[in-house]
Order: C-alpha cells, then structure tokens, then sequence
C-alpha cells in the first residue's frame, strides 16, 4: 500500500536513539528518518522508471531508500564526507568476497612516515597517521585507479560503494584513536588535548 500525505511522519528528523544499524554509521545530526524517505519515495515515485534526486543529500537516507525500493538515484552534497557516508551505504553485502584477500595484503603493510604538514596530525599520534596512510595508499592503489592507472586522491570522491564503505571503516576506526572536543554544536569537533593524542596509538 502506497503511503499518503496524511500518513506521512510528521517529524522526519531522526532522533540519536533511533541511529541504529546503517544509520548508526555516521550520525549525521541533520539527517531524517528512513520511515519518512521511504514513505516520501513511496508517495510521489510511483512508477520503478523514477529517477529519484536528492541535491542535499547529505548521509544518503534518500538515495540508500530510492536503490531499495528498485528505483534509480542520485544524491549531491557539499560536504565530501557526508557524500563518503552516502556511497558506502548502497554497498551491496556480495562486495564482500573482493575484500578477503585485500584485508590480507592491508594486515601485511608497512606504516609510512607520515608528513609534519599532514592534518591528520592534529588529532592523531604521528605513528598512527604513517598507518592510516599507508592502508588509505594501499586501498586506493588497489581499488581506486583513474583511467590512466594512477591511484585517485582520498579527496577525489566518487568512489565506488565497496571503496567507500572501506573507507568509511578506516575514518570510523581512526576517530577511535582520535583526541577530539566536542562543542555544543553537533556540527564542528576540533582537536582534544595534546597530551593524550601522543599516548593513543596502535
């Protein structure tokens, strides 16, 4: 049964004890509910030949719902990490077997000696980011080529669901290293104390 308009969510926003499972990936503070994008999508896409768009997609509820209901989507955001998030969602579980050997290769790198410039230094001990680094150089030498073959930039961005959604694993497991501080806005972190990035390492 097709949702209505009466029948729709009034509060779309999604509430932080309802980010669970997928949507528990990045908590976007803005994003709303999967209930209200699937009955929206259910409401107006009538037909599987709808195309839906969401040009402020932001964590990609709305694409993520449109791929589930069989329709074609896209989704736009300013916010790069935000369009990471969106990506790895619609990764589909049969991705999986090209990981396995990947994983193996990862586990056996080197750490690389990270740059002084490198931001990542602001919120991770330097022994950290030389891994990261080199399991991010290795996932994108593997997975991500340009079309001459030249690994792309973590910036690049368009990156396929399976290498985004590893991408995605990697960020998730550095912040765990991270030192942050955490403001009243939801939407900013800035660098914790120094004193205790240079004890969290690997």
């Amino acid at each position: 049964m097709r949702a209505t308009a009466s029948s729709l969510p009034l509060d779309a926003k999604r509430k932080p004890a309802r980010r669970r499972g997928i949507e528990a990936w990045y908590p976007y503070y803005a994003g709303f509910t999967e209930e209200f994008a699937r009955g929206v999508i259910g409401e107006l896409a009538c037909h599987p030949s709808v195309c839906v768009m969401d040009p402020w997609n932001g964590s990609g509820t709305t694409t993520r719902i449109a791929h589930a209901l069989g329709h074609r989507a896209s989704g736009f955001d300013l916010n790069p990490v935000a369009s990471l998030v969106a990506s790895a969602k619609i990764a589909h579980a049969s991705d999986a077997q090209h990981v396995v050997g990947l994983a193996k290769r990862i586990s056996e790198v080197a750490p690389v000696d990270s740059d002084a410039a490198d931001p990542l230094r602001a919120w991770l001990a330097p022994c950290v980011v030389g891994q990261y680094r080199a399991i991010e150089r290795t996932l994108l030498a593997e997975m991500a080529t340009t079309a001459s073959g030249e690994s792309a930039s973590a910036l690049a961005g368009n990156f396929p669901p399976l290498v985004s959604f590893l991408l995605l694993a990697l960020v998730r497991t550095a912040r765990e290293f991270a030192t942050v501080y955490k403001g009243t806005n939801p939407t900013w972190i800035r660098p914790g104390d120094q004193r205790k990035r240079a004890i969290r390492t690997l």
